[in-house]
């Protein structure tokens, strides 16, 4: 319930969705997907280990 006399904290402030893009790219991510939908917001980070896959 909300309290008055007890606010509840707010852990994170929000992002812009460019900011958090942006944040990504300089930390050197390549391989990433950023979705927002109904089921909520998503951040796909994929490992890139620079190793080709056999044919």
């Amino acid at each position: 319930m909300d309290d008055p006399d007890h606010p509840a904290c707010t852990r994170f402030r929000k992002f812009l969705p460019g900011e958090i893009e942006a944040s990504i790219e300089a930390a050197g991510i390549s391989d990433y997907q950023i979705i927002s939908d109904n089921a909520g917001f998503w951040m796909v980070i994929r490992k890139n280990d620079g190793e080709k896959k056999p044919e």
